[in-house]
């Protein structure tokens, strides 16, 4: 359970980081953005059909496998598609993660962001996916997966389902 904390965590960071924002505001008016964005980021609920078979467990917008060597996770990020764009083009592997392909791809009819990186834990190649896709003019999904590269077949079409089925559940402003 660790592990896939300290991995929600990275992950976390990794999309928070492609939203970063500089500007030359106040403390002020960056500290109640910053407010807002943790909102959006930790109140917004995403759902999406996830096979319940595949991925068991269930925290918050967070699935995964028994043994938790697989899961998806949705979140909301405070950043427009078309930032998520720049940043996403301009980032590059390290860390130990290898950049495999990026770019956009339609899912289900939805046109999103999309990067696949390669990183090794403790000793076996895993596959982190990331897909983006807009939300409002300020704010976008992301929903992020990850497996083993050599179980790829066995994840790849419940990833795309869940993510062509991510959205938000109605309610308040996001």
């Amino acid at each position: 359970m660790k592990k896939q904390i300290i991995l929600i965590a990275m992950m976390c960071i990794s999309v928070i980081s492609f939203a970063q924002k500089t500007t030359e505001e106040s403390p002020e008016e960056n500290a109640e953005k910053l407010k807002e964005a943790m909102e959006m980021l930790f109140g917004a609920e995403v759902v999406m059909d996830v096979d319940k078979d595949l991925y068991p467990v269930a925290q918050g917008t967070s699935y995964f496998t028994q043994d938790e060597k697989a899961g998806i996770i949705a979140m909301v990020v405070p950043a427009s598609y078309e930032k998520m764009e720049g940043d996403l083009a301009q980032q590059e592997s390290k860390g130990g993660a290898e950049i495999l392909e990026r770019g956009t791809k339609e899912i289900g009819g939805k046109n999103m962001l999309f990067l696949k990186q390669r990183i090794d834990r403790e000793g076996t190649p895993y596959i982190t996916l990331i897909y983006c896709m807009k939300n409002t003019e300020e704010s976008s999904i992301v929903v992020t997966s990850f497996y083993e590269e050599s179980k790829e077949k066995t994840y790849i079409a419940s990833v795309n389902t869940a993510v062509a089925s991510a959205k938000i559940k109605a309610k308040g402003k996001l």
